[in-house]
């Protein structure tokens, strides 16, 4: 904390040794992306097994794609979809955003923080913003009634089972 403000590092996906010096000396919190995470590397940073508790894990930031919109077939080699599957312990596509969820909660990371769009597991059509784009940026709006009990169940599970109050 500096003052009384609460200060994250932004990591924008470029790994830089002297903000990694700064994280240290200070005792900032380091942000980790899950879509950073499925390189092939099994050393990057990003992947939930190479954290440190003094982290923040973000499913993606308001300039990445929608989980859902990220992980979708069509946008990955055959070797990222295997390795994602692998790593998350995805029998199906379709389980790969909540898998995504619990890889994050049972994480070491401090704090785990996830964009509505990705509990709605909502496609790219709802994405914040595209990075060099104009126009079209920043309208997704959530509608009342979207967010329903059973996100705030499974929020709230997570949140018990990696005892994360």
């Amino acid at each position: 904390m500096v003052g009384g403000t609460k200060i994250i590092a932004e990591d924008l996906g470029v790994f830089n040794p002297n903000v990694k010096k700064l994280l240290e000396e200070t005792g900032y919190p380091g942000m980790k992306i899950i879509e950073f995470a499925f390189s092939g590397d099994r050393f990057n940073e990003h992947l939930p097994h190479m954290y440190d508790r003094n982290c923040v894990v973000y499913g993606g930031t308001h300039d990445n794609e929608t989980l859902a919109g990220y992980f979708k077939p069509e946008k990955r080699q055959w070797w990222e979809l295997q390795y994602i599957a692998d790593y998350l312990g995805a029998a199906h596509q379709t389980e790969v955003v909540d898998k995504v969820f619990r890889t994050a909660y049972g994480s070491v990371a401090s704090v785990v923080i996830f964009q509505v769009q990705d509990v709605l597991k909502l496609d790219n059509d709802a994405r914040m913003n595209t990075p060099g784009t104009v126009g079209g940026n920043w309208q997704w709006r959530m509608t009342p009634g979207q967010l329903k009990d059973q996100h705030r169940d499974t929020l709230s599970w997570l949140v018990d089972t990696y005892g994360r109050f």
